[in-house]
């Protein structure tokens, strides 16, 4: 059985397993990556960070927030949920991805950041994605 196969998804971020396939030729054999979880903010936090590539002790775990909150106003404070655009959500997972072969926030990690972001990039342009803004407009009509 590959490797690919033993990774799970969360059901939220199930429709990314064709862009970690692809991506996967790209991150060193020996590297175990066991789980995609999808997170979301808490009520009482900012949210600092969109992704987080952690170890566990059966492997690496990628987490990726699917939502944020935005800011209507400060005084007083409101706040409404907003989900991540696909290109965001995949941009973050590059970057996490990059990190399986680039622990650290090297040239090396960026540059693989990169052509792994180009190849999601394809992907959806060939699956006839359009724009952030005509998919985030689709889904608060929804």
């Amino acid at each position: 059985m590959s490797r690919k196969n033993n990774l799970k998804y969360h059901p939220d971020l199930v429709w990314t397993r064709p862009y970690v396939e692809a991506a996967w030729k790209h991150i060193p054999r020996g590297f175990k990556l066991t789980r995609i979880n999808a997170c979301y903010p808490q009520t009482s936090k900012c949210l600092g960070f969109y992704g987080q590539l952690s170890e566990t002790e059966t492997g690496h775990c990628l987490s990726l927030y699917t939502h944020y909150w935005w800011h209507i106003s400060w005084f007083p404070k409101k706040r409404k949920i907003q989900p991540f655009s696909k290109i965001d959500l995949l941009q973050t997972l590059a970057h996490e991805l990059a990190h399986c072969a680039h622990w650290e926030h090297t040239p090396d990690h960026k540059r693989l950041e990169n052509k792994i972001c180009n190849i999601f990039m394809r992907m959806l342009n060939a699956e006839g994605y359009e724009s952030e803004e005509k998919e985030l407009k689709e889904i608060k009509s929804q």
